[in-house]
């Protein structure tokens, strides 16, 4: 999937539809969850619509769930 739904177009355009997709999923008592944020402008616009959520090569590479555990804990890595 290309993460083109936000940021593949008219820039107002897409912070309209994200600012409204947050508000209607908050007031039926739904997280969103922001996929793909791999730049910081991203996440400083996902911020300003009150985005709580998100994920993206920003933050991590995708990495298996023992790998997630150890780094959300912070254990370093033995495996080599």
């Amino acid at each position: 999937m290309e993460p083109s739904f936000i940021f593949g177009g008219d820039e107002t355009e897409s912070v309209k539809i994200v600012r409204t997709v947050i508000a209607l999923a908050k007031s039926i008592g739904v997280d969103v969850i922001a996929e793909g944020v791999e730049k910081q402008k991203q996440l400083e616009m996902l911020r300003d619509v009150e985005c709580e959520l998100a994920q993206g090569y920003m933050f991590s590479k995708p990495i298996d769930g023992l790998a997630a555990t150890r780094q959300f804990i912070q254990q370093p890595d033995t495996d080599g």
